[in-house]
């Protein structure tokens, strides 16, 4: 179960820098409580009789299995000798998805709202050695950005003075007590491929600027229900200045897409996927199974670090399965759980374009899990278009799973 597995492997390595007196680092993120939805069957057992659909039961066992595996971790910790002088931060990431309608702390929205109940989160902080202020409830607005200068703070760790951060220090805040600057900050919905302009929330204190003409005062209405922009037309018309001058410095770089990376010694051969495509993104296991996307595809962009020969290979499933090309994919997914059956595509050719030039077309062979290419590559920044054909020349869907590597 992944989420164990995560938990021992991070405390394996604490262990590990432990024995070597070597202060660490760990980030401990996880993937769940998402999709597919599958809990062990202690914690599935104990919420299947209080909720009206099994996915609900299995999404909040999924949260019992991690609140039983962070006490594992504090056990831990206390039985190495390391708990007190180990900083610990606990957070979620966004708003809820399943269970919203039983619990959701009085918040408007879920996963993919602007408002808070779409991104608001819970964050713990402790450090028993680290002259913290007795244990307190920071009730400003502050944000993940805020850890990193924290931490440097905390730990005393010198920067130079012109370093700028996006966040701002809470370091007075739980270590004196101190109130909170009073400031504002933008959480910006980053969308599948760039951000939409007022697809956001702008914080200040208790008050939300939701896209771009709603306001609300979360200590008088922290359920959002009542739009009061046209009762404080100033705080509206501050907050919204505000978020044009950042939204001014954000938007000369929106075009511009981060490349991944091919050829560097670093990290080579890259696998990548049909969540880079630039258009028509493909991010799902469930997509993927139903040959989604565009026929030829979607576009990704790459830096080829030095020009050469490259061996290029392409499939439809990760290609650790060695799955069939042509296969509809599994009736359930890895827990049990029954999934959408998949679509069968009749591949019989791969095809690779760069930079929309004419495509490289390579055969594929009766069961295979992957058709691979051997091209030649000048270096530099490069889009990657890549899909499957059938026999007869019709474009089938992207190819959702591509590894590059340099030969020589």
């Amino acid at each position: 179960y992944c989420t164990n597995l995560w938990f021992n492997k991070a405390m394996e390595w604490m262990g590990e820098m432990d024995k070597k007196k070597q202060p660490f680092f760990t980030y401990l993120a996880l993937n769940t409580p998402h999709g597919p939805f599958y809990s062990q069957a202690q914690d599935y057992n104990f919420y299947h009789d209080q909720v009206r659909d099994s996915t609900t039961a299995s999404f909040l066992g999924m949260i019992r299995n991690i609140d039983r595996n962070m006490a594992r971790l504090d056990n831990w910790l206390e039985k190495k000798g390391l708990k007190n002088n180990t900083l610990v931060v606990f957070m979620n990431d966004n708003g809820g998805t399943r269970g919203v309608e039983l619990y959701n702390a009085g918040m408007r929205g879920k996963k993919g709202s602007n408002y808070d109940g779409g991104h608001r989160a819970a964050c713990f902080i402790r450090w028993p050695d680290g002259n913290l202020a007795s244990p307190l409830t920071v009730s400003s607005a502050s944000q993940i950005q805020d850890l990193l200068p924290t931490f440097i703070d905390l730990f005393g760790f010198e920067m130079p003075a012109n370093y700028h951060f996006d966040g701002k220090s809470l370091a007075p805040v739980i270590r004196d007590n101190k109130t909170a600057e009073d400031r504002m900050f933008v959480v910006q919905y980053g969308g599948h491929v760039k951000p939409e302009k007022y697809f956001s929330c702008v914080v200040w204190n208790s008050w939300r600027l939701v896209g771009k003409d709603e306001l609300y005062n979360i200590n008088e209405d922290p359920g959002q229900k009542n739009n009061v922009a046209e009762d404080h037309p100033e705080i509206l018309d501050e907050m919204k200045a505000f978020y044009e001058t950042w939204w001014k410095g954000l938007e000369p770089g929106i075009n511009e897409f981060v490349p991944v990376i091919i050829g560097s010694e670093k990290e080579d051969p890259v696998v990548f996927n049909s969540n880079n495509w630039e258009d028509g993104a493909v991010n799902t296991q469930w997509k993927v199974a139903l040959a989604g996307g565009a026929p030829q595809g979607g576009t990704c962009h790459i830096y080829v670090v030095e020009g050469g020969k490259y061996k290029v290979e392409l499939s439809r499933w990760p290609f650790h399965l060695q799955r069939s090309l042509t296969s509809t994919g599994p009736k359930t997914a890895v827990g049990g759980t029954e999934i959408r059956v998949g679509k069968a595509i009749p591949v019989h050719f791969g095809c690779i374009s760069l930079n929309n030039g004419d495509p490289f077309i390579a055969e594929s062979k009766p069961g295979a899990t992957k058709i691979t290419f051997k091209i030649n590559i000048t270096a530099g920044e490069k889009t990657l278009r890549a899909w499957f054909k059938s026999k007869d020349g019709e474009d089938l869907c992207g190819a959702y799973y591509v590894k590059m590597g340099k030969l020589f």
